[in-house]
C-alpha cells in the first residue's frame, strides 16, 4: 500500500495544481467575461461564461480526485484526455476555423494551450508511474 501511495503522490500533486489553475481560470472567465471577450476580439460573452462554468466543474473534479484516499485512475485518465482535447481544440480554433481573434487573443489561447499540454503530460506520466508500480 505504501508503494502505491508513494507512486500516486506525483499525480496527486499535479491534479491539485491543475485544479487550482483551472479553478482560477474559470473564476476569471466568470468575473471578467466582458474584458476577455474584448481581448479575444469576439462579439459574444456567452462562450466565455460557458468555458468558465466548465472549468470550475473540471477543477472541482480534479480536486476531489486528488483528495481521495486512493486516486480514481479512470477519472484521472479522463482528465488527461480532456486536457489533450483542450489543446487540440485550441489548435483547431486558432488554425482551422476562421475566427478573427485579436493578436493578443491568439497569444492567450496559444499560451493557455501550452500550459494545459504540460498538465496533460505530467498527469499522463503520473498515471504511468502508478500503473508500473502495481
Amino acid at each position: 500500500m505504501d508503494n502505491k501511495k508513494d507512486s500516486s503522490q506525483f499525480l496527486r500533486i499535479t491534479l491539485r495544481i491543475n485544479a487550482i489553475f483551472s479553478g482560477l481560470s474559470g473564476l476569471i472567465c466568470l468575473l471578467a467575461f466582458g474584458y476577455l471577450a474584448s481581448l479575444l476580439g469576439i462579439g459574444s460573452k456567452f462562450p466565455i461564461i460557458i468555458i468558465g462554468i466548465a472549468l470550475l466543474a473540471f477543477a472541482i473534479d480534479l480536486l476531489q480526485n486528488s483528495l481521495q484516499r486512493e486516486i480514481d485512475v479512470k477519472r484521472a485518465t479522463i482528465a488527461v484526455a480532456m486536457d489533450f482535447a483542450w489543446v487540440v481544440g485550441s489548435a483547431v480554433v486558432l488554425w482551422i476555423l476562421s475566427i478573427p481573434f485579436t493578436q493578443a487573443g491568439r497569444w492567450l489561447i496559444f499560451t493557455i494551450a501550452d500550459l494545459v499540454l504540460v498538465f496533460a503530460l505530467l498527469q499522463f506520466f503520473g498515471l504511468r508511474k502508478i500503473r508500473t508500480s502495481v
